[in-house]
């Protein structure tokens, strides 16, 4: 593979990026590619923004309470992270408090920017499918996805989740790029997508493990990768830091904020009675099963239990 990330770049050409390959390299032209790729874009769209104050039919909780912190916004509050309704990012609220102060307080305001990263998290898909896997697989993928059931349905529902699969895709496309290309400029890029993405969404706090063990997995297939891509690695990571530095000085002086929700979700947390009740999945997957048996008294014409 010589100066090439292994297991990545081989879907790569070894002199220029996988997303500038020749129009002919996979046997039809770019154009072609492109106008799929607006199609599908299109599709997304469509299915995302319209009668956005209809459909859901009314806002859920979460939905209401960024509502009434996008108040708090307009009347100065500015601290990344909101830690009332279990703690929550505040980027993706001042993104609707931007929306708002555009369109009007309305439901179709605070979703108006979920549509947006739904869009956006199609488009990511297609960057990151086609640099892995090529041009086909991006366009499959990015169909999919567009018109994916659950994620149309998300992207309907004003909530800060439906930013961290645009965040996610992101970062991985351009720190794969910073890995196999060296380019500081995609180390810039890399290291702002991943510490943005640690604003968006709490499930985002794996993300730097994941690159780690992705840098690893590489790192063991070629030893010289490091003395290769240490500059760009220490850049992206400094980028990353300095753009997390807000928040993460939040939850350091906030440490309380930031234990609610996962003391709520993971297993032995004790805010919960889930989390109070079950220390292990071996303790929460037998019981809702033994319970309904229990409860079930079987006959021969049941057809139940």
């Amino acid at each position: 593979m010589g100066n090439q990330v292994p297991l990545l770049a081989e879907r790569a050409p070894t002199t220029a990026p996988a997303e500038a390959a020749p129009a002919g390299a996979s046997g039809w032209p770019r154009g072609l590619e492109l106008a799929g790729l607006a199609a599908i874009l299109v599709v997304a769209v469509v299915l995302r923004f319209p009668g956005l104050d209809q459909a859901p039919p009314s806002m859920t909780y979460d939905e209401a309470i960024n509502g009434l912190d996008i108040y708090r916004i307009f009347d100065g509050y500015r601290a990344p992270f909101f830690p009332n309704n279990n703690g929550r990012e505040g980027l993706f609220i001042y993104l609707q408090a931007i929306s708002v102060a555009v369109f009007g307080p309305a439901a179709s305001s605070l979703r108006f920017v979920s549509a947006g990263f739904g869009v956006l998290s199609v488009l990511a898909t297609w960057l990151l499918l086609r640099a892995w896997f090529g041009r086909v697989v991006a366009l499959i993928g990015a169909g999919i996805l567009a018109t994916l059931l659950w994620h149309v349905v998300m992207s309907r529902l004003g909530l800060r989740v439906n930013a961290a699969p645009f965040a996610l895709a992101l970062s991985l496309w351009l720190y794969w790029r910073a890995l196999r290309d060296g380019k500081l400029r995609d180390a810039l890029f890399a290291g702002a997508a991943i510490g943005f993405a640690q604003h968006t969404y709490i499930a985002a706090r794996l993300l730097p493990p994941l690159l780690v063990l992705l840098f690893v997995v590489e790192w063991w297939s070629n030893r010289s990768l490091l003395a290769r891509r240490w500059r760009v690695l220490a850049v992206a990571a400094m980028v990353s830091l300095a753009v997390f530095a807000p928040l993460g000085a939040y939850l350091v002086t906030h440490p309380s904020d930031n234990l609610t929700r996962w003391q709520q979700v993971m297993l032995g947390g004790s805010d919960t009675e889930y989390g109070a009740r079950y220390s292990s999945p071996l303790d929460s997957v037998p019981r809702p099963v033994l319970a309904e048996r229990q409860q079930c008294r079987c006959t021969p014409t049941a057809g139940r239990c």
